[in-house]
């Protein structure tokens, strides 16, 4: 039996980023990219990211993101997402889901039904989305409802929506799955489970037991990040669940069907199933890649607040950057991405740039060293790398801005919510990730050699 692998990952844009080494071409997030107004961009864009995952033998992405971010201290999608409003969300997701189509690759949409009203971290702990089933329909499903046709595969989250099933997640769920998904939504696609390992999972049911319910429920795919003994006794209690009947035969054909109906429809089963390497490097560094990416970054990157008129800095001013230690520019260190990006993109334009590196969470020795080298400079340029696992630099700007408040202070975020970066902040940029192309554009508005555009899509917390 032989049947070509799903070869799939994370590439959100901002710093998601599974595929990071190499000289691979970075977006920004679908917040950035959306803000623009132009769906255009976004179908650019994703077609850019999927021509480079195609080349590479990745035919399926965990994205887009369609959650319809409802509040903006819903911390949890933030920028990952598309917007606060569900027909912007639906227009996106649509030129998304194409760009990605015509590179080959399949979409995922995500986080089925929908999660962007909660702050709970399913990575960490259950949380319950406790929504009407008129609001769910109207809001959570209306940007999946809108992409029906276009949409192959859906990721099914580990919340748990009172509406429809008051005692399982989503992902363990026959009735979202079977009622909502397959019934009344009529969606004809793959069903892929959100990770398995999360926390959530283990709370509620333990991990390899939630396996066997997830394909109970009628899940095409399980989503198995560990490669341990609970990736072996999952894999023991589903084989159990299948001799002894409990996960019918018939069931399970017509799971596992669903599933290969799709690939033989993205041309997994074709002659371009195998990539040359010699010819992936040659996408990933080409002109058109490269030309979307700079595109994509001159039009998200922005001014989100300037109240005292500190921008464009002038060459001749001494400044501080202190620069964390970014966790995507970690893991990829190679020629094109790495620790102190951002000073590299600065000195362009000012030999006057001294820097200061910090932790992500910068440490007790990282704000005494700030505090220490600010007071010999014009200038401090600090980063806001954050993400759902960082602190970041929120409280240190903070107790800057109150320690030091005749300091010009720029701030570069990668998101402009509130809840991330306060609108008490005088000078706020923002880049929408923190890879190189962003960060250059960012560095050339700093300096005075780019005028942003205004975002198309305002928000109320904008200058």
């Amino acid at each position: 039996y032989n049947a070509p692998l799903h070869l799939c990952l994370d590439q959100e844009g901002d710093s998601s980023a599974d595929f990071c080494r190499g000289g691979v071409r970075f977006f920004p997030s679908q917040w950035g990219l959306a803000r623009t107004g132009d769906p255009q961009l976004v179908y650019e864009a994703a077609k850019a990211v999927g021509m480079q995952l195609a080349a590479i033998g990745v035919n399926v992405i965990h994205s887009p993101v369609l959650d319809v971010v409802l509040h903006p201290d819903s911390t949890y999608i933030g920028t990952r997402g598309f917007g606060t409003d569900r027909d912007l969300v639906a227009q996106m997701a649509s030129h998304f889901i194409r760009g990605f189509k015509e590179a080959g690759v399949m979409t995922c949409g995500k986080h089925y039904p929908g999660r962007g009203s909660t702050d709970v971290d399913d990575h960490h702990d259950v949380g319950a989305i406790d929504r009407t089933d008129q609001e769910l329909w109207e809001t959570e499903l209306y940007p999946y409802r809108k992409t029906l046709g276009q949409l192959p595969m859906i990721m099914i989250g580990h919340s748990i929506y009172p509406a429809w099933d008051g005692e399982n997640l989503a992902s363990c769920s026959p009735t979202i799955m079977q009622e909502v998904t397959r019934n009344r939504l009529g969606f004809e696609g793959i069903i892929t489970t959100d990770s398995m390992i999360m926390l959530a999972i283990a709370k509620k049911y333990g991990i390899p037991r939630a396996c066997v319910l997830a394909a109970k429920a009628g899940a095409n795919l399980v989503l198995m990040k560990e490669t341990g003994p609970i990736r072996d006794e999952a894999y023991r209690l589903m084989l159990e669940a299948a001799r002894s009947g409990e996960l019918p035969e018939r069931q399970i054909d017509e799971q596992i069907a669903r599933t290969l109906r799709w690939k033989v429809d993205y041309g997994l089963y074709g002659d371009n199933y195998i990539k040359d390497p010699a010819q992936a490097v040659r996408t990933i560094r080409s002109a058109e890649i490269g030309n979307a990416e700079m595109k994509a970054a001159r039009a998200a990157v922005h001014v989100v607040r300037d109240e005292k008129n500190a921008l464009p800095l002038s060459g001749d001013r001494r400044v501080l950057l202190a620069e964390q230690i970014a966790s995507a520019h970690l893991n990829a260190n190679d020629k094109y991405v790495y620790p102190g990006l951002l000073w590299d993109k600065l000195l362009r334009h000012s030999r006057n740039v001294s820097l200061l590196e910090m932790e992500a969470d910068p440490t007790e020795t990282d704000r005494a060293k700030l505090y220490d080298y600010v007071q010999y400079y014009d200038v401090l340029i600090i980063t806001h790398y954050s993400g759902r696992s960082t602190l970041s630099t929120r409280k240190l700007i903070d107790d800057l801005h109150a320690r030091l408040p005749d300091k010009t202070i720029v701030v570069v975020a990668n998101s402009p919510l509130p809840y991330n970066t306060p609108v008490s902040w005088p000078c706020v940029i923002c880049t929408y990730g923190c890879m190189p192309a962003m960060l250059e554009v960012g560095a050339d508005l700093i300096y005075g050699a780019f005028t942003p555009a205004r975002p198309a899509i305002s928000q109320p917390w904008d200058q």
